[in-house]
């Protein structure tokens, strides 16, 4: 067996869940805009779910690929660049609190959300969703050993 192969397949496992977390991300932005009604709060929920799994696998995987990747733990580490990467993945995932205890307490009462308070939820998405850019710059430059 290719000794590269392990690490390819723990890089393509962690590129995956971060792009479908993104995609989970932008997918809730999309539903928050919608009309609301009970079954927008059953979608958001469901997605709501579907990301924080996703997240928790991303953070998994990422940990694998420290511990059993190619690079190893010392060089990322040593890395300012990916504590940055890391600092802003816990900014996302503190920024996703909010919204996620509003999508309960509207799940809980069984009622819509009033207009407002869904264009208040989509900004706290919208604060998430401008993090990706720089978590993927970070990554490009640890990937090459810059920072």
């Amino acid at each position: 067996m290719n000794p590269y192969l392990p690490d390819a397949l723990l890089a393509s496992a962690h590129h995956l869940l971060a792009f479908a977390l993104a995609a989970l991300l932008f997918a809730e932005w999309v539903v928050a805009g919608q009309p609301p009604d009970r079954r927008l709060v059953t979608l958001l929920a469901r997605l709501d779910m579907s990301y924080g799994a996703v997240a928790g696998l991303l953070l998994l995987a990422g940990g694998a690929r420290l511990l059993w990747g190619a690079k190893g733990w010392a060089y990322y580490l040593g890395s300012h660049v990916f504590w940055a990467k890391l600092a802003c993945f816990l900014a996302i995932g503190l920024l996703s609190l909010k919204p996620t205890l509003r999508i309960l307490r509207w799940r809980r009462r069984a009622e819509p959300p009033a207009s407002g308070e869904l264009q208040a939820l989509r900004g706290w998405m919208m604060a998430q969703l401008i993090l990706i850019p720089p978590i993927l710059l970070c990554a490009s430059l640890v990937a090459r050993g810059l920072g």
